[in-house]
């Protein structure tokens, strides 16, 4: 396989992806002791490392959003690296009903009445890219991960990737379900609101199956806001949460799976007085787990991606920076507009508008939208659910407006890109025509190549090339239709090669490609490469004899014929294994494998007496008249081979039982008992072990019904 593009090309993509390696390697910065910390310029991930509460971690800012001013150095899940490390948040995995709690235990409030397992691996930094860690929970193994990753409104690192891996190492299915907890922070903010599908909570709010958002987010002021934070549900590799709850952190430090949640209550803290504290738990419901089986948990939280305009009536907007397209399916989004009167007085009849927006598609929610009179400091949520038509790509600006009657008005333009998918076309090469050399085809086996290329701007998954052969050809010994490409990347072209043998036909025969990917488009019109097979001397044919010794291809229902399998011009014939096909609708084969004999090339004459002696012709022949196919295995031993043959190899009895037309084929076999184990497939086999090439002539036999 040889993955190759134009020099210039390759140059410039090493090039950059060297710089961009380079950058990103300075860019994470690592520090290990009791906590362990990997940092870029926007988010850092904290482990705690001490004997208690091991595992737990946090995500606090760094730079923060670039664009913004004041979210440095802000936590996001609290905790620090300072002793007493992460220990709010906590991650429960329930097993056949029992809860517990991953990571070292812990004698404070969060996770104290769960169940604690054996560590396996302390946490560690791997690679220098992501933190790991895993506890065994009865015969459980959970592995958590840790790492950096683009968020979806941002398309920056800075957003943590969260994922759990569970694996049953047990000999008995188990019933597993994960909660992952966020002791949820916004600086020193420890009760903003969560902004969710047009709504902005402060009270415990559950959401349950297609009601689950794409994501959510979390600011305190939209004139002003300090940090912005968001935790994606439904996009990049997410496995949706089969439930997300909205409480108070300290309900769900108590309870470590079920926990005392009270829809309308706001994020006082379950047992103080007058401290706001929110937090999120995502639930997957407990499923089986059988022996030997591994299940992923991903999910995200980080930095928001707002584009804020101020005034009177400060607006934000916020969508996905970046969009993986389809060729087949439109691909839909979320943009969220929130709009805040920021002003001393009423703002009268506010509308906020989504324009600009083709060749985008409205799909869910009204272009205007009438808000009415918004009060000083209150605020207003408005969703859309946009599409990306089919084949649409490139970089898309929508506006969002909002108006009233007296204020001043106000605007947001933003973009969102959608990436065109991977797209594979093909194209095919190798040798176009074989010769004739000492009676045998040349070169064999001979090679024809495919190459493929991906024109889109997303990588290509699990790639497979395959070629199909519907006549004459076939792969050499050892060799598979089959070619497991792997991922092709934006721009890439990849060669690959089969080795192929003729099996007989002759003539302009084709091989065509099939393609096949994750989340590509295929190019329709994929190539034919045509091989041609010139005639030899030596071939096998099939004479087809009625009752009264005539040659003739057409009969009536109820006939008796036979067919022999001839050998014409075939030299150094010694060993013969092959099948007839045929078709069982139209032919049966009379008495099953007592309708099958030797020909007389496997029959020893006497050549004082005349007498006849059967050579090694394999009993019993297989005969399946279900299917159509008879197989014939012989060979000239203890006798040597023939030099030079033309005469008949089996000769086969058959009914006409139906009306049709059947076509009678040879076809090789894969375990030709007489080839060298070297050797490439063949019907026929010389002393040695050597294939001999022979071309296949096939016939058609026509059968009527008779006069009534």
């Amino acid at each position: 396989m040889r993955r190759s593009q134009l020099a210039w090309l390759l140059t410039l993509l090493i090039v950059l992806a060297g710089v961009r390696a380079q950058a990103l390697a300075q860019a994470i910065q690592v520090r290990t002791g009791e906590s362990l910390v990997i940092e870029n310029e926007f988010i850092t991930i904290i482990v705690n490392g001490r004997a208690e509460d091991t595992g737990r971690f946090s995500v606090n800012t760094t730079g923060g959003d670039p664009a913004r001013a004041g979210d440095e150095q802000k936590p996001l899940v609290y905790g620090t690296e300072r002793a007493p490390g992460p220990w709010t948040s906590y991650t429960t995995v329930r097993i056949d009903g029992r809860d517990y709690i991953f990571g070292g235990p812990t004698g404070k409030r969060a996770g104290r009445t769960g169940l604690y397992g054996e560590m396996v691996t302390a946490p560690y930094v791997h690679e220098d890219r992501e933190i790991r860690a895993a506890w065994r929970m009865e015969d459980v193994v959970v592995t958590q991960i840790l790492g950096f990753a683009a968020g979806i409104t941002t398309g920056q690192l800075d957003t943590a990737r969260i994922e759990y891996v569970v694996t049953n190492e047990g000999n008995r299915a188990r019933n597993v379900g994960l909660r992952i907890m966020l002791d949820t922070m916004l600086g020193a903010n420890d009760g903003a609101p969560f902004q969710v599908s047009g709504e902005g909570l402060l009270t415990d709010m559950a959401f349950r199956g297609d009601a689950i958002p794409d994501y959510f987010q979390a600011f305190d002021s939209l004139a002003n806001p300090q940090v912005v934070s968001q935790g994606t549900l439904r996009a990049l590799d997410t496995t949706v949460p089969d439930a997300v709850y909205f409480s108070n952190w300290g309900s769900l430090a108590d309870g470590p799976w079920d926990f005392d949640f009270a829809p309308g209550r706001d994020f006082t803290r379950a047992g103080e007085e007058f401290v706001l504290d929110s937090a999120v738990a995502l639930y997957w419901d407990p499923r089986p787990l059988e022996p030997g089986e591994s299940r992923r948990y991903i999910t995200y939280y980080g930095l928001g991606g707002i584009t804020i305009a101020p005034g009177h009536l400060s607006l934000g907007v916020t969508s996905p920076q970046r969009l993986e397209g389809s060729y087949t399916d439109p691909v839909m989004f979320e943009i969220r507009a929130y709009v805040e009167n920021t002003g001393e007085w009423i703002a009268r009849d506010t509308v906020v508008r989504l324009e600009n927006l083709a060749p985008l598609q409205l799909v869910q929610g009204q272009a205007s939208v009438a808000l009415g009179d918004l009060a000083p400091r209150q605020s207003r949520q408005v969703v859309w659910r946009v599409a990306a038509p089919p084949g649409s790509s490139g970089d898309f600006v929508y506006r969002v407006s909002v108006t009233s009657s007296n204020a001043d008005p106000n605007r947001v333009d933003r973009q969102v890109t959608v990436v065109a998918p991977a797209s594979l076309s093909a194209t095919m090469g190798g040798i176009e025509q074989l010769r004739v050399d000492g009676g045998r085809w040349q070169p064999v086996p001979f090679v024809v190549t495919a190459q493929v290329t991906n024109s889109g701007q997303l990588e290509a998954q699990a790639v497979e090339a395959e070629i199909r052969m519907p006549i004459g050809l076939a792969v050499a010994k050892g060799d598979s239709t089959l070619r497991r490409l792997g991922n092709v990347g934006p721009g890439e072209t990849v060669t690959v090669e089969w080795h192929l043998i003729p099996t007989g036909a002759v003539g302009n025969l084709p091989v065509s490609l099939q393609l096949r990917a994750d989340a590509a488009r295929i190019d329709p019109r994929l190539p034919t490469h045509f091989v041609s097979v010139p005639r030899l001397d030596a071939a096998l044919r099939i004479a087809v004899v009625d009752q009264d010794g005539g040659i003739r291809h057409t009969f009536t229902v109820g006939d008796l014929f036979h067919v022999e399998l001839q050998a014409h011009s075939v030299r150094e014939l010694y060993g013969a294994a092959f099948e007839l096909h045929f078709d069982p609708s139209v032919l049966q084969v009379l008495g099953g494998r007592l309708g099958v004999g030797p020909g007389r090339a496997f029959v020893k004459n006497d050549p004082v007496t005349g007498a006849e002696q059967l050579l090694n012709w394999v009993r019993p022949v297989h005969v399946d008249n279900r299917t159509g196919v008879v197989r014939i295995v012989a060979s000239r031993a203890p006798e040597g081979p023939l030099e030079w043959v033309s005469d008949s190899l089996a000769t086969i009895r058959f009914r006409a039982v139906g009306p049709g037309q059947a076509r009678l084929r040879f076809m090789m076999v894969p375990d030709n008992p007489f080839l060298s184990p070297d050797a490439q497939r063949a019907y026929i086999a010389d002393s040695s072990g050597n294939a001999v090439d022979v071309m296949t002539e096939d016939t058609v036999i026509t059968v009527r019904v008779g006069e009534p």
